[in-house]
């Protein structure tokens, strides 16, 4: 599951902005986000707080931050991309001797000390279903971001991988045992259906023969098992790929609690069924060379449902894996270019 707390890291590099000469470039220790500043802020080695993408912004900073009405969201209070004079600025930065004296301990929890939290997308309500606790053993779905774990990616490079296409709609997923429970889900609950009505996730997937599949893995004298996939389509987040029918498309699966292997995960499924695949790769770096790019570069580009920014890409092993980093091995990049789009 992603994690979410403000951290305080040392500047390693200062960059004259190639476009502004009253701009510079900031790079932290141990992640890949650039910053753009005004130049002479800063030096390197000076310890700052970190504000990443998506972090949901007190009044009172944004005020000392003087960024009333310049931030994302509906309420403007969302840490969002922008690009400053053809650079791209992820996050906020501020010295932490502005808000700490020498010496002074600082909090554990920097998030709750600011008042400060993580974007999460809300829940879908619906009038066919009522919301409720996620199922004994189902886990919030979440992947941690590239940027933040370079040593992450570092442990991607020289080995086979899976690397699809992250598609923006809402988390789907069902979840199926052998006492006859069967339950959809999406992020965070449970959905119940209304009696008299029938949720429209479950009919989807019915359509699409979803619960099937997992009838059929279940009857392989397994004790559960759980289908994890990305529903899109009319009606869900803004429909950017112009779906004619709402759809969902599968990224992970659990037999008995543990995800398959990639290889499993592809004789499972098939190519109408799971998200887009960009690609099987003998190794990440090899596969980065032939593009010419970083991974960062590499996650701006078109969909492959629609001639669409993408929202990014997901690399996973094609065995699965534990990190000591982040648990599972596996890592989202998200696109510069879509969230400059998505931020706004």
């Amino acid at each position: 599951m992603s994690t979410f707390n403000l951290g305080i890291r040392p500047i390693e590099r200062i960059m004259k902005h190639p476009n502004a000469d009253s701009l510079e470039l900031v790079k932290l220790k141990g992640l890949d986000w650039q910053f753009v500043t005004q130049i002479g802020l800063y030096k390197e080695g000076d310890l700052v707080i970190f504000f990443p993408v998506d972090t949901i912004m007190s009044e009172e900073l944004i005020k000392d931050f003087d960024l009333v009405g310049k931030l994302g969201g509906t309420e403007h209070n969302r840490v969002k991309t922008i690009r400053l004079r053809g650079e791209y600025s992820q996050g906020l930065i501020a010295p932490l001797r502005r808000y700490f004296v020498e010496g002074e301990q600082v909090p554990t929890n920097l998030a709750e000390y600011f008042g400060v939290s993580k974007y999460e997308e809300p829940p879908v309500f619906s009038k066919a279903g009522n919301l409720h606790a996620l199922p004994q053993g189902v886990e919030v779905y979440d992947i941690e971001g590239a940027q933040n774990y370079p040593e992450v990616i570092e442990a991607l490079m020289d080995q086979p991988v899976y690397i699809t296409e992250k598609l923006e709609g809402s988390n789907w997923g069902l979840y199926m045992d052998n006492t006859g429970k069967e339950v959809i889900f999406q992020r965070r609950y449970a959905i119940d259906n209304i009696t008299g009505e029938t949720h429209a996730w479950r009919t989807v997937a019915k359509e699409q023969g979803l619960f099937e599949l997992a009838r059929n893995l279940l009857s392989q004298k397994e004790d559960s098992i759980i289908l994890r996939g990305e529903i899109c389509g009319p009606g869900i987040q803004g429909n950017i790929y112009k779906l004619k029918e709402v759809q969902i498309f599968l990224f992970d699966v659990q037999i008995n609690g543990q995800y398959v292997d990639t290889k499993k995960f592809l004789e499972i499924t098939t190519n109408e069924t799971r998200v887009p695949t960009i690609a099987i790769a003998n190794t990440l770096r090899e596969f980065l060379g032939k593009q010419n790019k970083s991974l960062l570069e590499f996650s701006n580009g078109r969909s492959l449902l629609h001639d669409t920014k993408r929202e990014g890409v997901v690399i996973k092993p094609m065995t699965e894996q534990y990190h000591p980093s982040i648990g599972r091995l596996f890592i989202k990049q998200r696109s510069p270019e879509y969230l400059l789009k998505a931020d706004t």
